[in-house]
């Protein structure tokens, strides 16, 4: 698998492209813990409602207890007890269902702003990666020697400007079609210098 280009600019703006998607990533994780960790805080008023009312609830249950132990009267005495440490239940459980939906709320919103602006950054930089290393891929499985160079020139000559295929020779096609080597290497190489893709390292010492 070839990540990267030759060592080239093209090569630069790849490394660039993936630490700028690196830091992109990294900059919202950050925010999303700060959303998280804000909207968290949200909680703390309902956490020490729940906490108070908790011990409320266990004291009047504590007290009720101890009153129902009284003889003949103790059953009737407990009731009010046992009724205010119904209500305090209810204002725990309350609580804590708003706790619950305030830890739901900070997951998702924090998940939110994360997952989008790196999702939209995440559009453009992937497809580009994945084509050049699915293009190189393809293309080094054609370039492990001097004799495979023909497809380079011929695409060469489909996909280059006219000016640096006149540089090279007054009739490319005509001494692609006749073999000529040096003719044949240096075209390779202009489309391999488009693609990223380093030359063969023999035919390479021949052209340079």
């Amino acid at each position: 698998m070839t990540l990267y280009a030759k060592p080239s600019w093209r090569m630069a703006r790849q490394i660039t492209s993936d630490v700028v998607m690196v830091a992109w990533a990294v900059i919202w994780f950050l925010v999303a813990r700060a959303m998280h960790a804000v909207v968290q805080s949200l909680a703390t008023p309902a956490r020490k409602t729940a906490e108070t009312a908790q011990t409320m609830a266990d004291s009047m249950t504590s007290a009720g207890e101890r009153v129902a132990s009284l003889p003949a009267v103790g059953e009737r005495l407990a009731e009010p007890f046992s009724s205010m440490s119904g209500s305090l239940e209810e204002i725990v459980t309350q609580a804590n269902a708003q706790i619950d939906t305030i830890h739901q709320i900070a997951w998702i919103s924090s998940l939110v702003t994360f997952a989008i602006p790196v999702a939209l950054l995440l559009l453009i930089w992937l497809p580009r990666r994945v084509r050049f290393v699915t293009q190189a891929g393809a293309a080094l499985q054609f370039v492990d020697a001097d004799e495979d160079l023909e497809l380079f020139a011929l695409r060469a000559m489909a996909n280059m400007p006219t000016h640096q295929l006149a540089a090279i020779s007054s009739d490319p096609v005509g001494e692609w079609r006749a073999g000529n080597r040096d003719v044949i290497r240096r075209l390779a190489r202009l489309e391999l210098d488009r693609s990223g893709l380093p030359m063969p390292p023999a035919a390479a010492q021949i052209v340079t």
